[in-house]
């Protein structure tokens, strides 16, 4: 995996560690790890919008796996997002308080499909459901809701987990959960750019591509004509540089301030020197702009209006910290 498998045996010397020194469970433990890691971190993932944040809680819990009797559990599958989900719970409300002092607007990590892909080497395609099929679009309104709401809005419509289960999962009853769950689709629905069909990014891949390439060659030429044909007129623009690279603190609302930024002379300047590459993530396409060292520099996604014919968001992800997942280019 690029920059983030985890290594099996790094963990199995850090159980050890914590446990005394006894010997794992070897073959078990091993095989619990390649079966079910990905879906856990897929569970993470989706719940925290944070690769690293989720790549951390699922070391943690298999960590914390070393030692206990693995034969008492009888549907490993329900107790690996009940294990997963309490873990996110507890960091999804410290992170909340980090986002408050966060420089700027917070946007979820990219997650590149070659990333997710190796991922699957060690485990059965099973575990990959719905893997990469969720817009990036869509990720971003999942930072809308509650902790709660989110919980039970990624466990009911992605993972297809029954009431019953998800109760379980949360401690709470079934009639809570349904109208949670109800209170978060109220919410989404709501929100003025969510696509309906949260599953995919809006528009056939290949007119989604060739509005994108006229998009990018537009921002490359300062085309200020052809941007004011591609956006729409509530576009909207965000920026994530975190305070470490310098962006937008709010969210550029409309087609006139989002094509005033994008022909500044000034703004993004580097974007029209850097090498620019195609990657598929989050179920479509967005580009990453590399510099002259092969390394990502900055990831910029579209999503398009519900009638797939032109862009309503544009989100662009420069903080280095949330592009360190991405591979390098190499010569």
């Amino acid at each position: 995996m690029v920059n983030g498998k985890l290594n099996m045996e790094a963990h199995q010397d850090k159980a050890e560690a914590l446990d005394g020194g006894n010997a794992p469970q070897g073959k078990d433990l091993e095989q619990l790890y390649r079966s079910y890691r990905p879906y856990a971190f897929m569970v993470a993932y989706r719940l925290l919008g944070s690769v690293s944040d989720a790549e951390d809680v699922v070391q943690d819990w298999f960590t914390e796996m070393h030692g206990r009797p693995l034969s008492t559990v009888e549907n490993w599958k329900a107790y690996t997002a009940k294990s997963i989900t309490n873990r996110c719970l507890n960091l999804m409300k410290s992170a909340r308080r980090r986002r408050e002092g966060y420089v700027g607007e917070w946007l979820p990590e990219p997650l590149p499909h070659s990333y997710w892909t190796l991922a699957l080497m060690d485990g059965p395609y099973e575990a990959a459901e719905q893997a990469d099929t969720l817009s990036y679009a869509y990720l971003v309104m999942l930072e809308k809701l509650s902790a709660a709401e989110r919980v039970v809005f990624v466990l009911r419509e992605m993972f297809e987990y029954d009431y019953g289960t998800i109760s379980d999962i949360l401690g709470k009853s079934e009639v809570s959960c349904r109208k949670i769950f109800s209170r978060a689709r109220q919410r989404l629905a709501e929100e003025p750019t969510t696509n309906p069909d949260y599953g995919v990014a809006s528009g056939t891949p290949s007119h989604k591509l060739k509005l994108m390439n006229r998009f990018v060659e537009a921002v490359q030429h300062y085309d200020a004509s052809a941007l004011m044909e591609l956006l729409t007129d509530d576009a909207v623009l965000i920026s994530d540089g975190g305070g470490k690279v310098r962006s937008a603190i709010n969210p550029i609302i409309s087609r006139k301030r989002v094509l005033a930024l994008l022909t500044s002379r000034r703004a993004f300047r580097k974007l029209r020197e850097w090498d620019i590459r195609n990657m598929e993530m989050h179920g479509g396409q967005s580009f990453v702009y590399y510099d002259e060292l092969g390394q990502a520099k900055v990831v910029i996604t579209l999503e398009l209006a519900r009638d797939g014919e032109r862009i309503q968001q544009v989100f662009i992800i420069m903080n280095p910290d949330k592009l360190r997942y991405l591979p390098k280019l190499t010569p």
